[in-house]
């Protein structure tokens, strides 16, 4: 029976299965998603790489399972974010802000990750709920700031403001000041957003 290093069975599984999300965790936060392997997250964590596969079919569904545990703590910031706003045209920029963050904290290399990898369909349901939370706060705020109807309908809007902020994440990478892009990005927003009230 293999060396176990907890007190149970299911705990050293459960601290394994950690380790490897860990793992993976930090190579992407490093050197991203790009050619990242099992091989690879199982000598970050230092486990055999046949072991990876007691726990993850795939490098798909490790770094899907890395999603669901994060998805939700990153709903709270854009949920916190948005809620501390006074105005809704703040609430806006707040969401702007928070998400520019989030994507500056190279945590948004993840998400971008899991769309070229093979993942269950169940898999993949679960993180197509877990990203619409994400932008339940964006459409709360433009509803608040009465983008509603027309044009301005929120439907609209969301993918609008989210190709910019991808645009915003690709200068970033290229090595743009992520301050910088975070106060262009929210300004130009905030003008767009403002002339479709």
């Amino acid at each position: 029976m293999p060396k176990i290093s907890a007190a149970t069975v299911a705990e050293h599984r459960a601290r394994q299965r950690q380790a490897l999300l860990d793992a993976a965790a930090r190579l992407i936060a490093t050197s991203g998603a790009a050619g990242l392997s099992l091989r690879e997250v199982a000598q970050e964590a230092g486990v055999s790489r046949t072991s990876v596969y007691d726990y993850f079919p795939s490098l798909g569904e490790l770094l899907a399972a890395l999603a669901l545990d994060a998805f939700p703590a990153w709903t709270g910031r854009l949920e916190g974010a948005v809620s501390r706003a006074r105005t809704p045209s703040t609430k806006v920029a707040a969401y702007v802000r928070e998400t520019l963050a989030l994507m500056a904290s190279g945590e948004h290399r993840l998400a971008m990750a899991l769309g070229e990898l093979e993942v269950s369909a169940e898999t993949r349901a679960r993180l197509a709920d877990l990203h619409g939370a994400l932008v339940e706060p964006l459409r709360e705020a433009l509803n608040a700031a009465g983008h509603q109807g027309g044009a301005g309908d929120p439907e609209v809007l969301v993918p609008l403001v989210y190709g910019t902020l991808n645009a915003a994440m690709q200068l970033v990478d290229s090595g743009v000041d992520p301050r910088h892009v975070t106060r262009t990005t929210t300004a130009f927003l905030s003008r767009a957003l403002a002339g479709r009230s």
